[in-house]
């Protein structure tokens, strides 16, 4: 499930920026001139990992409000905590208004 990847991918990325880090500071104590481009390069790579990180925790909370949503929808729940009306719990079981009608009117024709 992409639910249960997402905390693996974040954890990878996470990874990647703190090596990423390391080699930042170890390039940065090195006397050469030349490793400016390799810092650019690095600091870039941390800024592309740090996004994905936030586009992977973004993902993470959407996919954790659509699982919410169905299973609201599975059990009938309502946003402010209630559950199904009377009335609907009834029609999804194909039982409406004027059938539930006709078998108290019946009901009342037999006892008699």
């Amino acid at each position: 499930m992409a639910s249960e990847r997402i905390p693996r991918h974040m954890e990878y990325i996470r990874n990647l920026v703190e090596a990423m880090l390391d080699i930042l500071e170890i390039i940065l104590n090195l006397p050469a001139a030349r490793n400016h481009d390799l810092v650019a390069l690095l600091t870039i790579g941390c800024l592309v990992a740090l996004s994905l990180l936030r586009v992977m925790a973004a993902a993470r909370k959407l996919l954790a409000h659509v699982h919410a949503w169905g299973r609201h929808t599975r059990h009938g729940l309502r946003e402010n905590g209630g559950g199904r009306s009377r009335a609907a719990r009834h029609a999804r079981r194909g039982r409406t208004r004027l059938k539930i009608r006709f078998e108290v009117e019946h009901e009342h024709e037999r006892e008699e």
